[in-house]
């Protein structure tokens, strides 16, 4: 009964006759006992280690603090470059609409009025009211009167008067129109 019940001990990984606490004991025994210079040793080096880890970790922080400020730095130098680009490619886009209109503007002022008008009615029925607008403001006077004349008709009319309605918008001081000047003073006959 005792081996079999030494059997499904040592299955169970239990020592029974206690060979491993035996073993343990004198392991402890044939150990060497440290002096208290070999502690004090141990005990410096353990010091070392662990300042020369965190030197190393000050030094590491101190690579990426340095990674950290080079890179803020690029990023502030190519936001700059980012927004001079784009303003450059807005004025190279205002420069190019502003050449565009004055092109359309020689076109439109060589048209015969009639010819203008229909020139000027297909940009806004296509959606370009704002060239039509832009066109219209920078015609010289003359020019203008007679194409305006050829807008005779009720949605001629109608069409000329929102052209117009826009141009007076864009007149706008501070709020008021152009048009909204307070009155000259009248002059009163004296007797």
């Amino acid at each position: 009964m005792r081996t079999l019940t030494q059997i499904v001990a040592l299955l169970n990984g239990i020592d029974i006759q206690g060979q491993r606490l035996t073993n343990a004991i004198k392991e402890g025994r044939s150990a060497p006992v440290l002096s208290y210079e070999d502690v004090l040793e141990a005990k410096n080096q353990a010091m070392l280690d662990r300042d020369f880890s965190h030197s190393s970790l000050v030094r590491y922080r101190d690579q990426l603090n340095d990674k950290a400020r080079i890179l803020e730095e690029e990023k502030k130098r190519h936001d700059a470059n980012v927004a001079a680009f784009k303003t450059q490619q807005n004025e190279s886009i205002k420069t190019k609409e502003l050449e565009t209109i004055q092109k359309l503007k020689a076109i439109l002022e060589a048209l015969d009025p009639a010819m203008a008008k229909e020139q000027l009615s297909n940009w806004i029925q296509n959606g370009k009211k704002a060239d039509v607008v832009s066109m219209i403001d920078s015609l010289d006077a003359d020019k203008l009167k007679k194409i305006l004349a050829e807008f005779s008709d009720k949605a001629d009319q109608a069409m000329i008067s929102e052209i117009l309605n826009e141009i007076r918008g864009q007149g706008k001081v501070e709020g008021r129109n152009v048009s909204d000047q307070p009155p000259a003073p009248r002059k009163e006959n004296v007797q």
